[in-house]
């Protein structure tokens, strides 16, 4: 049996990394709520002992003005930073974990940009500070605007640990 160079075993993980951000991305973005929450007792006040259990609370509908950390801000930092070598639980790069709500305020203040340290990575001018980094380069590449913009907002919001139920 012969053995793949390790450099062509790491390139080969990186792929299947990416495509399975890639996949990940595309059943995130393509999801769709439309729940039917009729019960199917036709709704009778006396109840139905045979019919649907409740529902539970009502959806919580987004807000266009607002940045939701579970549904927006998690995504960015897991597909970005929380990666294997970089900032996971495994590799925790300079102690910096970036996996859940928990880790990331520590290195967020909320409603202060210049004093959230994630946020200054992200944007900072010199390639060599800049996060996330380019494995192959270990050069920093810029996040989409759009991304960035997402962070920002978050941040100037409070960093909530927030979500709602529409995509």
């Amino acid at each position: 049996m012969q053995l793949l160079p390790v450099n062509r075993i790491s390139k080969l993980s990186r792929r299947l990394v990416v495509l399975l951000i890639l996949l990940a991305s595309i059943c995130f973005w393509s999801c769709e709520h439309d729940p039917d929450l009729t019960p199917i007792d036709g709704g009778n006040p006396g109840g139905n002992p045979g019919g649907n259990p409740d529902p539970g609370p009502d959806p919580k509908p987004c807000d266009s003005d607002t940045v939701y950390f579970q549904t927006q801000i998690l995504p960015i930092f897991v597909s970005n930073c929380a990666v294997s070598g970089c900032h996971d639980r495994a590799s925790a790069q300079e102690d910096v974990i970036l996996t859940d709500y928990a880790s990331i305020l520590l290195n967020v203040m909320p409603g202060d940009l210049e004093e959230s340290d994630v946020y200054e990575r992200m944007t900072d001018e010199d390639p060599e500070d800049l996060m996330p980094r380019n494995p192959t380069t270990m050069l920093g590449e810029a996040l989409p605007q759009e991304q960035l913009d997402l962070v920002r907002d978050w941040i100037l919001q409070g960093a909530l640990n927030n979500t709602c139920d529409d995509c």
